[in-house]
């Protein structure tokens, strides 16, 4: 019972933070940190988010999102998380290739369709990155008239480089910030689930990051952070951290213990992914008979064959053709 205490109190502090803005947009809703708590126009709240990774790659996708924030904050959500380069699902980069500034020429969206089983590259739509920070801003407007926290993403994996280096994904970093930098009601992700394998994800590296964003963006809340404890237990000694982002995984006596470790650093933690739980986006149907948009369905042969339409959930959970548990609708 101790440890399901201290687990709530850090499910209460999961994320953000604020700051003040002299020019630029004018917030009504600002989200801070104090004492390892996190506020909302100075009041301790716990933040309840949805994960809309790839919503402003797409015009219909950020639409889709605005138009349902108000249902969502009368269900107790007062936060979203968002990707400017997208997720694993549709990705884009938003960088020239030396990371200098936001491309200004629409390239492919690409979405990975069949991901994690037979992988195909759809170009789904095209946008810019200024295309993408333009919609971004529109979003996160959405969500301050609605009393609601954005974090921003930046280092998402999928869309750097064999060629991208420290020096060009600082650069990237700064590029990608300044837009945002007078909204008081967002906290930037500079890179998440951070693979200690990555020459680009070291310590250091993190660091260097983490420093451009504070740099370029003053005041402005910062978070990263690793699936791995140890990691993140490295990554906490970095002075302009505001956050800490654990992936909590499925098993609660490791998160546990990943949350005590963390405890001591006094800062709030978000937790990315929780126990195993998957909401893939898509049903498999045994009989091949449904249909669906050009992009957004795949037939597979494997374990007797299913056809595979993505963007939709059940309302109970079930399983894919893979047998995979995902968490459905309810």
């Amino acid at each position: 019972m101790k440890n399901k205490v201290r687990f709530a109190f850090f499910i209460a502090t999961i994320m953000l933070a604020g700051c003040v803005s002299t020019s630029g947009p004018v917030s009504r809703t600002t989200v801070a940190v104090r004492d390892a708590q996190i506020t909302i126009n100075g009041k301790p709240e716990t933040l309840f988010r949805f994960r809309v990774g790839s919503a402003a790659l797409r015009e219909d996708w950020t639409q889709e999102v605005i138009g349902q924030l108000g249902e969502w904050r009368r269900h107790g959500v007062n936060s979203f998380t968002l990707w400017l380069q997208g997720t694993s699902s549709a990705y884009h980069r938003v960088f020239t290739p030396d990371g200098q500034a936001l491309t200004n020429t629409a390239s492919d969206i690409i979405f990975r369709v069949g991901y994690g089983l037979k992988e195909i590259p759809v170009a789904v739509a095209k946008a810019s990155g200024q295309d993408i920070v333009a919609r971004t801003q529109r979003l996160i407007d959405a969500a301050d008239a609605h009393g609601m926290i954005v974090v921003i993403g930046i280092g998402y994996r999928s869309s750097w480089t064999e060629a991208d280096t420290p020096a060009i994904v600082e650069r990237a970093m700064r590029a990608a910030v300044i837009p945002f930098r007078d909204y008081r009601n967002v906290i930037f992700n500079v890179r998440n689930e951070i693979n200690t394998g990555n020459a680009l994800e070291g310590p250091a590296q993190i660091a260097q990051y983490v420093n451009a964003v504070r740099a370029a963006a003053p005041g402005r809340l910062v978070s990263a952070g690793s699936l791995q404890s140890a990691m993140n237990l490295q990554l906490a000694k970095l002075q302009g951290l505001d956050l800490f982002c654990q992936d909590a995984g499925h098993n609660f006596k490791d998160t546990i213990a990943a949350y005590d470790a963390l405890a001591p650093f006094g800062k709030p933690i978000i937790d990315v992914e929780s126990y195993g739980g998957n909401g893939g986006g898509y049903v498999d149907y045994r009989e091949r008979t449904t249909s669906a948009p050009a992009g957004y369905v795949v037939d597979f042969v494997a374990q007797g064959g299913w056809r595979r339409v993505y963007g939709v959930w059940e309302e109970q959970d079930y399983k894919d053709g893979t047998d995979r548990p995902l968490m459905g609708r309810r």
